[in-house]
């Protein structure tokens, strides 16, 4: 009898709680289970109830084959299957009967090996030659490359050949290989300059094939903060971040907001004097056009510029934090680019509310 696998190690099988006949099914209990020894030892006692109970179900069902028989009963099983590395063992059923004996005419050994290896027909792939008509040709002029003196491999026609045979073969490997190349956008906006430095086999799947993104009340909460924080300055937005079609499915914990705002208005920059804010702007930076939008420009005592970027979340660390510094570089230079001043005077920082915590990168 084959050992199927459970629902526990086979991802393709339905869970036995949600099948119909659940209550006739073994139960995997985890409720006492505290440590990976316990899951584990459950998870073992489990197989060993799910084996019972299969082989329950197939003696069922064999004795309904061996009671229908009215003059005589013929049972046979085999040892091999095909392409299998190791042979079967008896059903256990037919074990039994032959333990209760039952005449057994034949009664074979499984051998050393598959016997049905030894008898696979095989054939040439492919049937015809790829070439076709034109094999005869090819061939002949592959012996003549071959056979030609070394200063005649390496003269102009026999390198322009190798040129060529070289970006075919790199044109089947890259078609083969499964990956799919797009050209480099010529405009991105910062967000997606960012994703692409971070993961650009990534982003370019994306861009291929873009999925809508769930609701994520992150991120409404960072957007009704950042329209707060330009009413609190002295702006203006046409129209409140509530109003926008699916803001309701994006609720905002509004006790958390109240905690941004709170920290936002002890913080430094509140009383900083500002230049200003929510400026849109379209650079070229590094080959790529990118667009994009600054938070916030503050005026520094004795001259200068501070550009800020607010942040509800949390800082980063490592790899995403150098990811995240790309976007007040960015920043900089298309605010120098706005006033026609040099990037030495304009200095770019993170400031994350909640945290009251400024960081300066480049600083």
């Amino acid at each position: 009898m084959k050992r199927d696998s459970t629902w526990v190690s086979d991802a393709a099988r339905l869970p036995y709680g949600l099948r119909g006949d659940a209550e006739n099914l073994p139960v995997l209990y985890l409720d006492e289970a505290h440590t990976p020894a316990d899951v584990k030892k459950a998870v073992q006692d489990f197989k060993t109830d799910d084996r019972e109970a299969r082989l329950d179900e197939e003696r069922r069902l064999a004795y309904v084959a061996l009671t229908r028989a009215r003059r005589s009963l013929l049972a046979s099983g085999y040892w091999w299957d095909a392409e299998a590395r190791s042979a079967r063992k008896p059903a256990p059923f037919l074990q039994e009967a032959r333990n209760a004996g039952a005449e057994v005419p034949v009664w074979t050994d499984p051998g050393p090996s598959n016997p049905l290896e030894d008898q696979a027909r095989t054939a040439q792939w492919p049937a015809k030659a790829p070439l076709g008509s034109r094999q005869a040709v090819f061939a002949e002029a592959a012996e003549l490359v071959l056979s030609a003196p070394e200063p005649e491999r390496e003269g102009p026609l026999a390198r322009q050949w190798r040129e060529e045979a070289e970006l075919l073969l790199a044109e089947r490997d890259e078609r083969e290989s499964g990956v799919v190349r797009l050209p480099r956008p010529a405009r991105l906006s910062t967000s997606q300059l960012m994703a692409m430095r971070a993961d650009e086999e990534g982003f370019a799947a994306e861009r291929r094939r873009p999925m809508p993104q769930p609701p994520r009340p992150a991120t409404q909460r960072g957007t009704e903060f950042h329209s707060w924080v330009e009413e609190f300055f002295g702006g203006g937005t046409l129209f409140d971040p509530v109003d926008l079609p699916g803001a309701a499915d994006e609720a905002v914990d509004q006790a958390d907001l109240e905690r941004l705002k709170a920290a936002f208005r002890a913080s430094a920059w509140a009383g900083r004097r500002i230049a200003a804010q929510e400026v849109p702007f379209v650079v070229e930076y590094e080959g790529t056009v990118v667009r994009g939008r600054i938070d916030a420009v503050f005026h520094r005592d004795g001259g200068g510029y501070d550009i800020v970027d607010w942040k509800t979340g949390r800082p980063p660390r490592g790899e995403a934090a150098e990811h995240a510094a790309l976007q007040l570089r960015v920043y900089r230079k298309a605010w120098a680019r706005l006033k026609g001043i040099d990037e030495a005077e304009v200095r770019t920082a993170f400031h994350y509310i909640a945290a009251d915590h400024t960081w300066w990168p480049d600083v």
